[in-house]
C-alpha cells in the first residue's frame, strides 16, 4: 500500500543496485554475423532476420558517421552482442538498459525487445564518436551527436520528441544543459531527444566543419549561452510546426475502458529475474487477464530524504529497481493483454509517507515545485511516447496539494502541453480528497481509498457492508460537487485479522487470514455496484511474480488467496462492461 506504512524495501529501489555482473559478459562466442566494421554475437533466441536487421543498422550509422567527419572512425571491429530481450541482456551484462557501449573494449550489448527502436544505434553511434573525436568539454555536445545518427529513436524520432519536450519552456534551458554536473540529473528522455535537436541546429547555424573544430575543446564564453538559446528555441517553434502540428495523429492508443476494473501491478522483486522487467512479471500479468482485468497501474519511484527539504528528485535507475526500461516493459506487456496503462509515479519517504512533504518558505515551496516538474514531466513524456492511457501526476502529496492549489494548477497545464491523455491525481482518503482545490483541472478524482469500515472486533458482513456504503457515498459527494467522475486509484485490505479496522496499515507479525479479506473484498464491490460517479477501481496489489502471496502470506495481495476467487467473480460478472 502506497500510505502511511512504507516498507524498506520500497528503499532498495533506488538506493541499491541489487544485481550486477560483469558489464562485459557474453553469453556465446560465436559470431552469428560479421560485417565490414562489426562483429555480431547472439544464441538462437535471436533471430537471423532480428541481427540481419541490426547489422544493416550498424553499417548504416557507420557510413553516415564516416561521411559526416570526412574519414572512417577507425579502430578495430567492433563487437555487438545481441539478446532476445530487456531481461536476458540484464541477467547477462548487469545492464537493463535498452543498449550500452563499453568504448574501451570496442564492445556494444543491446536488447531486440520492440518499443526501444534507435537505442543500438545510438550506442554503437557514441562508442564510434568517441574512437574518432574523444570526450567533449560539453557532455551535451556527446549526447546530441549521438542522437544525430539514430533515425527512428523511440518511434517518431529524436526530433519529434524534441519538439514536444521543447513545449515546455523550461526544458530549453541551455545554461543548465551545458552544466555537466546538473545534466546528471535530468531525464535521458528529455536530455537525449533535445540534445540531437541541438547538434542539428548547431551543425545548421556553425558549418559542419566548425561544428567538428568546436567539438572536443568548445566552452560557451559569458553571454554566449543566451544568444544561442535564443536562436535554438525559435528553431525549436519552428521544429514543431514541422514535427507536431503538420503531422497526422498517429496514436495507437486503444482508448480507456468503460470501466477500469483494475489492479496496482507491484514490482516486488527487486531483482532483475522478478520485478517489472521479467517474464514472470509478464505471467503474472497473464493471470490478472484470466481474473477479468483491463485495466492496470504501474508505478515508478523517486525518494526524499527530508520532506521538509526540497532537491532533486531522483530516477529509478538500478538494474532491479522500477526504471524506465522495466515500467515500459511490463505496460507493454499489459498493453499486449488488452489492458489500459496508468503511469503513477510515486515519492517514496524516508521513516514517513508522501503527505510528509511541506516547504517553510515561498521560496523552498517554488524550488520543490521545479524539481518535482522535473521529475513528473519525465513520465509525461514516457506517456506520450508510448500512448499510455493515463498519467497519475501525484499520489498523496496532502500537504502539497492544500497549501499550494495555484503551483498544482499550474503544473497540470505544464504536462497537457507534452501529454494528450488523460490525467488524474490519486488523493489520500478522508480530508484530501475531500478539500482539493483544483479537481477540475483533472479528468478524474483519483482517491486511495483506506477508509475504515468498522472498529469492531467481528462485525458480521452487514456492518462491513455499512462501512463501504458510509465511505463511497463521501466519495460520491466528492464527484458531485467537482462534475468530475471518480477512479479508486487503490483499494485494498491485508490477509489477516481485522482489516476493516486501519485498512491502510499491516502489521507483518499478524498471522493469515483469508477469511477476513476476502469479507472486505465482497463487501467493497457488493457497495461499488450500480455506482454511476466511480468508473474504476484498482485493487492494491498484485505481485510481479506469482510466488508472491498464497495462504500462508498475510499481506495485501488477493493473489493465491480467497479474495482473487471474489475479484474474479465481480470482474468477469457485474463488472464486465
Amino acid at each position: 500500500m502506497l500510505t502511511r506504512s512504507s516498507t524498506a524495501a520500497a528503499a532498495v529501489l533506488i538506493l541499491a543496485a541489487v544485481f550486477v555482473a560483469p558489464a562485459s559478459s557474453r553469453s556465446v562466442d560465436t559470431p552469428r554475423s560479421t560485417t565490414d566494421h562489426f562483429v555480431f554475437y547472439a544464441d538462437a533466441s535471436v533471430t537471423d532476420a532480428e541481427v540481419a536487421s541490426a547489422a544493416d543498422r550498424a553499417e548504416d550509422v557507420y557510413e553516415r558517421l564516416a561521411r559526416f567527419l570526412g574519414r572512417p572512425p577507425g579502430g578495430d571491429r567492433v563487437s555487438c552482442t545481441l539478446y532476445p530481450t530487456l531481461e536476458a541482456k540484464g541477467l547477462a551484462t548487469g545492464y537493463t538498459l535498452p543498449a550500452h557501449a563499453m568504448p574501451g573494449s570496442g564492445e556494444v550489448f543491446a536488447a531486440v525487445e520492440p518499443g526501444f527502436e534507435g537505442e543500438a544505434e545510438r550506442a554503437l553511434a557514441g562508442l564510434l564518436i568517441r574512437r574518432a573525436l574523444g570526450r567533449p568539454r560539453v557532455e551535451f555536445l556527446e549526447v546530441g551527436l549521438e542522437m544525430h545518427f539514430t533515425k527512428d529513436w523511440r518511434g517518431l524520432g529524436y526530433r519529434y520528441w524534441a519538439a514536444r519536450a521543447g513545449t515546455d519552456y523550461g526544458s530549453a534551458d541551455l545554461g543548465r544543459l551545458f552544466d555537466n554536473r546538473r545534466l546528471g540529473a535530468e531525464s535521458d528522455l528529455f536530455v537525449r531527444p533535445l540534445a540531437g535537436a541541438f547538434v542539428d541546429w548547431a551543425i545548421d547555424a556553425f558549418g559542419r566543419e566548425n561544428f567538428l573544430e568546436k567539438y572536443e575543446e568548445w566552452e560557451p564564453a559569458p553571454g554566449e549561452t543566451a544568444r544561442l538559446e535564443a536562436e535554438w528555441r525559435e528553431w525549436l517553434e519552428r521544429l514543431y510546426q514541422i514535427e507536431v502540428v503538420a503531422r497526422d495523429d498517429e496514436s495507437g492508443n486503444p482508448g480507456l475502458p468503460g470501466f477500469h476494473r483494475g489492479f496496482c501491478h507491484a514490482h516486488e522483486g527487486y531483482q532483475i529475474h522478478n520485478g517489472y522487467i521479467s517474464a514472470r512479471s509478464d505471467e503474472a500479468l497473464e493471470k490478472l487477464q484470466t481474473l477479468g482485468v483491463n485495466a492496470v497501474s504501474i508505478t515508478p519511484f523517486t525518494y526524499m530524504r527530508n520532506p521538509g527539504a526540497a532537491a532533486p528528485l531522483p530516477f529509478s535507475q538500478h538494474a532491479g529497481a522500477e526504471n524506465d526500461e522495466g515500467v515500459i516493459h511490463a505496460a507493454m506487456t499489459a498493453r499486449r493483454l488488452g489492458m489500459s496503462v496508468m503511469i503513477k509515479p510515486h515519492v517514496w519517504i524516508h521513516g514517513g509517507w508522501p503527505g510528509d512533504v511541506e516547504m517553510a518558505t515561498e521560496a523552498d515551496w517554488a524550488e520543490f515545485f521545479e524539481q518535482y516538474w522535473r521529475w513528473i514531466r519525465h513520465y509525461a513524456l514516457m506517456c506520450e511516447m508510448y500512448d499510455f492511457e493515463m498519467l497519475c501526476v501525484g499520489v498523496e502529496l496532502e500537504r502539497t496539494t492544500g497549501a499550494q492549489g495555484a503551483r498544482w494548477r499550474e503544473l497540470i497545464g505544464r504536462v497537457r502541453r507534452i501529454y494528450d491523455g488523460k490525467v488524474i491525481y490519486a488523493a489520500n482518503w478522508g480530508g484530501e480528497v475531500e478539500s482539493l482545490s483544483f479537481w477540475d483541472a483533472l479528468d478524474y478524482i483519483g482517491v486511495n481509498c483506506y477508509y475504515p469500515l468498522s472498529d469492531e472486533h467481528t462485525p458480521d458482513d452487514a456492518a462491513l457492508r455499512e462501512g463501504v456504503e458510509r465511505a463511497l457515498d463521501r466519495i460520491d459527494e466528492v464527484a458531485r460537487k467537482n462534475g468530475r467522475p471518480v477512479i479508486i486509484t487503490e483499494v485494498g485490505f491485508v490477509s489477516a485479522p481485522g482489516p476493516w479496522v486501519k485498512p491502510y496499515e499491516r502489521d507483518r507479525r499478524a498471522p493469515p487470514d483469508e477469511d477476513a479479506q476476502s469479507r472486505c473484498y465482497e463487501a467493497f464491490f457488493e457497495g461499488l455496484a450500480g455506482r454511476t460517479s466511480i468508473v474504476g477501481v484498482y485493487w492494491w496489489k498484485w505481485p510481479s511474480f506469482l510466488e508472491y502471496g498464497g495462504s500462508r502470506h498475510s499481506g495485501f495481495t488477493p493473489n493465491g488467496k480467497a479474495a482473487e476467487g471474489v475479484v474474479k467473480k465481480w470482474f468477469t460478472g457485474d463488472f464486465a462492461r
